[in-house]
């Protein structure tokens, strides 16, 4: 496996169907925003797009027809689990900062604060707005990748959905490949981490884009490593 590799065919893919996955990325510029309504709703949201992202770039891998329905069908419910796992963890975080803060009241806020008022709206650029509404997709993307790459690794999720592995033996396959391309994976891994701080300060227009990258490169370092062609 080799950093410049992945890049290659992830861009190669998103070329093989670009209609599809163009609007993958529009979908979730749509999506991302829901965290200005519910933090709780928007963290579900955003993960979830992550990783069904991953079985959408994979069925255009196949080059079958396809039924996206099915690929969404398939891959929400385990998506879903693992989005409920990492939003349970950042309420955990959430809830301690706050009562350290002493700010207890803003625990309610987790599940429902809608903020897409005139007052938050009015005298932002384009720019600022952008960013506004996606700065917590940014960093729940960055959340994302620290406790996969903690608690998990970066392989576990397609490993469970295409080689139906368990969590311990997609955890432990996943950190063995992870050690062995470990020059690649450090690559990629601050790759990611740039694209987020982009997405966070100079182009936060892209953030959707960078979700739809991520679940794009998951796939094809996956295939690089455990189905090389």
């Amino acid at each position: 496996m080799t950093f410049g590799a992945c890049l290659v065919q992830a861009f190669e893919l998103a070329n093989k169907r670009p209609a599809l996955w163009l609007g993958c990325v529009l979908l979730m510029a749509l999506l991302l925003g829901l965290e200005r309504i519910s933090l709780m709703l928007g963290i579900l949201t955003s993960v979830s797009c992550l990783f069904v992202g991953v079985g959408i770039v994979a069925a255009i891998d196949r080059d079958e027809p396809l039924n996206l329905a099915a690929v969404i069908s398939r891959h929400i419910g385990p998506a879903l689990l693992w989005a409920a796992v990492i939003m349970l963890c950042w309420f955990v975080f959430r809830v301690v900062a706050n009562l350290n803060a002493g700010e207890s009241e803003k625990i309610v806020r987790f599940f429902f604060a809608w903020e897409l008022t005139p007052e938050n709206l009015a005298g932002k650029t384009l720019r600022q707005l952008i960013l506004w509404l996606y700065s917590s997709a940014i960093v729940a993307l960055i959340f994302v990748l620290l406790m996969i790459n903690s608690f998990a690794s970066w392989f576990s999720y397609p490993l469970m959905m295409f080689r139906r592995c368990g969590w311990s033996e997609a955890r432990e396959l996943g950190r063995r490949a992870f050690n062995e391309n470990a020059g690649a994976m450090y690559k990629l891994n601050a790759f990611l981490l740039l694209c987020a701080l982009i997405g966070m300060g100079l182009v936060p227009l892209l953030t959707p884009l960078f979700y739809m990258l991520v679940s794009t490169l998951m796939y094809v370092s996956y295939r690089q490593v455990f189905a090389p062609r």
